[in-house]
């Protein structure tokens, strides 16, 4: 993030009403008491206090241990203002929940693999008053909440669902949180055969308001495809439909790399993607990579495909399979 601000001393209310953050005093003062323990009564905020504003922050992502040699790459989580030149933009992050304060201070529990993450649609970017900013001088975000993630998967696309987080009076749920607790860029795909036929659909609708249902496109990011913990590799493969593992011979034989393989395995899924995405196969085996059907929501940049690294060992061949955007 910027050292100087986009905006700088903008009134509270003129924040409201420009970024669209009704709840912002009772998020920040939620933020205060919960996550920096300040007594409710210490926390003195009005429409008329003044703050400042950012409108990108920047996400790098070093190279993950199976892929050592990628680079540094680098998200960009976006909440700004409409100006002549360029639209407004309220993108959507994945912040990092462990453990869900926003639910309840008792929920102390770690949370592992997707549950770990919440999408939310920042909507400003900001730190504290004067007055308040000795509890905590960092950058913030205000976010409009989605659900949690479905654990199950849809058995059509193999995509994670949500919707907006409601409260108890059907208003959105908001929470501001440190940019710290940003870890991705993400994007929501409107679940499209849910809205209402007569809606007109142009550059100027608001999807991400208007949309009650979505979908968790994981083939978004580099670094975030499937980042479910302890998941096993085979299984990650063959629900994204890149390969096909065989208990036994077919029997049509195809070759692979130009030889006769001497014997199919089945693969296993205890292979973890926290083990760096490896197979150690002792024999040569056969997989055939099948013609991926991408949603059509991934573009050229996000789309993944499958790159294979293979070392021959003695007798041993040891391959390590790994998924890498262009």
């Amino acid at each position: 993030m910027a050292k100087a601000p986009t905006v700088t001393n903008m009134v509270i209310q003129d924040l409201v009403d420009r970024y669209s953050a009704a709840n912002f005093i009772s998020s920040v003062t939620d933020f205060l008491t919960r996550r920096v323990r300040v007594a409710r009564h210490d926390i003195l905020l009005s429409e008329r206090n003044e703050v400042n504003i950012w409108h990108k922050l920047f996400l790098f992502h070093s190279a993950p241990s199976f892929a050592p040699f990628d680079p540094v790459r680098r998200d960009v989580v976006r909440a700004g203002l409409p100006t002549r030149r360029d639209p407004g933009f309220s993108d959507v992050a994945l912040i990092l929940e462990k453990p869900s304060r926003h639910r309840s201070e008792n929920d102390v529990y770690e949370k592992y693999g997707l549950d770990r993450y919440r999408a939310g649609r920042v909507r400003v970017f900001f730190t504290l008053p004067a007055h308040l900013r000795f509890f905590y001088p960092g950058q913030l975000a205000y976010l409009e909440l989605f659900a949690p993630f479905n654990a199950s998967v849809s058995p059509f696309n193999r995509l994670h669902s949500t919707k907006p987080d409601l409260d108890a009076r059907g208003i959105r749920s908001t929470v501001v949180v440190p940019v710290s607790d940003i870890v991705f860029a993400c994007h929501l795909v409107p679940q499209f055969e849910k809205l209402d036929p007569e809606l007109e659909l142009h550059a100027y609708t608001d999807l991400l308001s208007i949309s009650r249902h979505f979908w968790l496109n994981h083939y978004y990011n580099h670094h975030f495809f499937r980042p479910e913990h302890g998941l096993g590799l085979v299984q990650v493969l063959e629900e994204a439909g890149l390969i096909t593992a065989f208990k036994e011979r077919p029997s049509s034989l195809l070759t692979y790399e130009g030889r006769s393989p001497e014997r199919l395995f089945h693969l296993s899924t205890s292979a973890s993607l926290c083990s760096g995405l490896e197979l150690c196969l002792s024999v040569s085996a056969l997989i055939i990579l099948h013609p991926v059907m991408y949603p059509p929501f991934c573009t050229s940049r996000s789309m993944p495909n499958l790159i294979h690294y293979h070392y021959l060992l003695s007798k041993c061949s040891v391959r390590r399979w790994f998924l890498h955007t262009v």
